[in-house]
């Protein structure tokens, strides 16, 4: 946990559409194309371009788009917002997008809920300040609908729950940097330690997906988690997550196979 400067930023989504384009430029943009001749025809049909994030300064305003060719006009196609938007949370931290959802982080939304409420609310108390959060919204046909308020089952204030988001079909997972948590093991199901003895070793969030709904599945940690270990910076693909623990401070220099604690 960690007392953190909220800079005075207004937060959103814009999503924007193109009828034919094969590559996004611009920080953190990730293209989705679905032409098949295309060397960038990864993901089918919708690119997401990051303005923010943490790789990408302090930028509120990510952007998302679809298409598949060349040469094409981009055109907005919807505005995302929290449904318990308030100033400084930072939505728009951080996005991921598959396939018709997408998922946005808010690291600094301070509520204290510790469930996911599955629909269009979210909670309005901000008892736990800088907790985090992240929202799920999919789309049908062209229009996008606010569907999951994802919190950690520890959620306390300064975990930055939200500082990455990842998603890859049913499967999302969030990072929250600053959490602190000794615990060294993968707790498998919608439990996590509430202990605080490993300031900032960070944690990530495994949430699934039946039906329209979401729940929790794991919650990560490093086997050597440590206070500034930063664990949390996330990725996913398929039944594969990796994640990133800039702090950690081992002087190992081979790979270790198997679930031991690194040297």
């Amino acid at each position: 946990m960690r007392v953190h400067f909220k800079p005075v930023l207004a937060s959103l989504v814009l999503l924007f559409l193109v009828s034919h384009c094969m590559i996004v430029s611009g920080i953190g943009s990730i293209l989705q194309s679905d032409n098949p001749k295309s060397d960038n025809s990864l993901f089918g049909l919708l690119a997401l371009a990051g303005g923010s994030g943490r790789q990408n300064g302090d930028s509120s305003t990510p952007t998302v788009g679809s298409g598949g060719g060349q040469n094409g006009n981009w055109s907005q196609q919807a505005y995302l917002k929290a449904p318990n938007a308030e100033a400084n949370d930072q939505f728009g931290y951080s996005v991921s997008i598959s396939g018709d959802t997408i998922v946005v982080g808010a690291i600094y939304e301070d509520s204290n809920q510790t469930t996911i409420t599955n629909g269009a609310t979210a909670s309005s108390n901000n008892i736990a300040v800088d907790s985090g959060a992240a929202y799920v919204f999919v789309r049908s046909g062209s229009n996008w609908s606010h569907q999951a308020y994802l919190k950690a089952p520890n959620a306390e204030a300064g975990d930055v729950f939200g500082y990455s988001v990842s998603i890859s079909g049913d499967t999302i997972v969030v990072g929250a940097n600053f959490e602190a948590s000794n615990q060294t093991t993968i707790t498998n199901g919608a439990t996590a330690s509430s202990n605080n003895s490993a300031d900032d070793s960070g944690a990530a969030y495994v949430f699934v997906r039946s039906g329209s709904n979401w729940s929790n599945q794991a919650y990560l940690k490093a086997p050597n988690a440590e206070a500034s270990d930063y664990f949390g910076y996330s990725a996913i693909s398929g039944d594969t997550i990796v994640v990133g623990a800039i702090g950690e401070a081992s002087n190992q220099t081979t790979i270790t196979n198997g679930a031991t604690k690194p040297t």
